[in-house]
């Protein structure tokens, strides 16, 4: 090792160290006429000095976070503090870490130091800001379905920039959605589609969510209602299938005091007549269509 010789007063301070290194000192007592003996102390390492980097993993989670860096010179153990809703995990002997225990969609900003015999690295400029990535929202509620479009609404989720809602069958999605409603566009009569919606911020798209809900459009209205058959009391009607109904509906003006209920994908029926030109009106189970 390299012998430096200083001349202190008493309890004075040894300079020009290097950190995270084991020193043996020897202490003469010097006065005008000489030297007198001499003294070796106990051997002390100096502090080390915090790493030189913080990385954080490339992929974030919404919980937790995968931090990691460079060993430092004399350093026994490594402490890392986050902030805000300060965290501490010490007495790290490794060089990497997973910080569990965050909140979703939160900017955390996490300090690393070093520790040996002689205590902590001085205040650590080596940090990082990470954000976590944002949970989806709890729940999506949909209403208004018209033939094509659906509205939908959702509870805001913490730490989120937009939103991305994907339907299926048909894989549709609409991305950097903001605010907390949208109105779903160019669907399909009379489908039953499943809409999911993410969170997204700076650092990506909140996990795959399970956050959905399934709805009905409207179907279209029934068209080509045929007339055959009158008798007395009564009357044939036929009519072509739509898609997505679960039921029909018949009446009749004026009114014969009798509504027919029918099954899906029927298509024909006979219904009461009181010997008057009637005008009947079928009904899908989502919505009203009256032909003549």
């Amino acid at each position: 090792p390299v012998t430096t010789t200083q001349t202190l007063t008493t309890g004075g301070t040894f300079t020009g160290l290097t950190a995270g290194t084991v020193y043996t000192f020897t202490v003469a007592a010097i006065n005008s006429s000489g030297s007198g003996g001499t003294t070796t102390s106990a051997s002390r390492i100096t502090r080390s000095l915090p790493p030189a980097s913080l990385t954080p993993a490339p992929a974030a989670a919404t919980n937790y976070i995968d931090l990691s860096w460079p060993s430092a010179v004399g350093a026994v153990s490594y402490t890392v503090v986050s902030t805000p809703a300060t965290v501490t995990n010490s007495e790290l002997t490794g060089t990497n870490l997973r910080f569990t225990g965050l909140a979703s969609g939160t900017n955390y900003t996490f300090t690393v130091t070093s520790v040996n015999a002689s205590g902590t690295s001085e205040t650590s400029r080596t940090s990082v800001s990470v954000l976590t990535l944002p949970n989806p929202p709890a729940s999506i509620t949909p209403s208004n379905a018209t033939t094509t479009t659906v509205d939908l609404n959702w509870a805001a989720a913490v730490g989120t920039d937009t939103y991305t809602i994907t339907t299926t069958p048909v894989s549709t999605t609409r991305s950097g959605l903001v605010g907390t409603s949208y109105t779903f566009p160019s669907l399909s009569s009379g489908i039953s589609y499943t809409f999911t919606i993410r969170s997204v911020n700076a650092s990506g798209t909140s996990p795959t969510s399970t956050t959905s809900v399934s709805y009905f459009t409207i179907p279209v209205a029934v068209s080509a209602l045929n007339t055959s058959g009158p008798q007395q009391t009564s009357i044939d009607l036929s009519w072509t299938d739509v898609t997505g109904e679960s039921h029909y509906t018949i009446t009749s003006t004026p009114s014969v005091g009798y509504t027919a209920t029918l099954a899906a994908n029927t298509t024909a029926a006979t219904f009461p007549a009181h010997g008057i030109q009637n005008l009947f009106s079928i009904f899908g189970d989502s919505g009203r269509f009256i032909l003549a």
